[in-house]
């Protein structure tokens, strides 16, 4: 009796020390006091609008194009960034992100984490660190963009100049 007793204890102490999974309630009040909905999809709309633009303005340089494509071109490039916009929602993206949380995390520190965020000393600090993030993205953004003309013309010379030297062994 007092075997079983025992065995019956030791089973519950093992499983209630086992990392519990986050609940979905959980996962949503972290997502949410992490502002993962407008963070991911401001993401995914800036990486869409840097593929779109990046694809325009290399196609736009092709001098056989005439007015009229030129057009259809830049409105082509509003239609895939509406169409992509439309594809990649908060309903797509929501699931996938609370498989990888409730891979990695358990509900434990899922608990930590969300009080953390709610103490008094979090908000102070993130009242004075958002607008320095803010303007760090701003920077690499602009960085970036600035960028691309000079990446884009050292890709086509590096393949003009590897076209070229193939033509000489030839």
């Amino acid at each position: 009796m007092i075997k079983t007793l025992l065995s019956s204890l030791l089973i519950a102490f093992c499983a209630s020390t086992q990392a519990q999974t986050p609940t979905d309630a959980s996962l949503d009040e972290l997502m949410s006091l992490t502002h993962q909905k407008e963070q991911v999809l401001s993401t995914f709309q800036n990486v869409l609008e840097g593929f779109a633009t990046a694809t325009l303005t290399a196609a736009m340089q092709d001098p056989r194009l005439s007015e009229d494509q030129r057009a259809k071109l830049r409105q082509t490039k509003i239609t895939s960034t509406e169409i992509a916009s439309r594809l990649v929602s908060w309903e797509t993206v929501k699931p996938a992100l609370l498989d990888l949380y409730r891979q990695k995390l358990t509900q434990a520190q899922v608990d930590q984490v969300i009080a953390m965020l709610k103490s008094p000393a979090w908000q102070t600090f993130s009242e004075a660190v958002t607008p320095l993030q803010v303007e760090s993205v701003s920077g690499v953004v602009q960085l970036a963009t600035g960028l691309y003309p000079r990446i884009d013309a050292e890709v086509r010379r590096a393949i003009h100049d590897e076209v070229a030297q193939s033509k000489g062994k030839s």
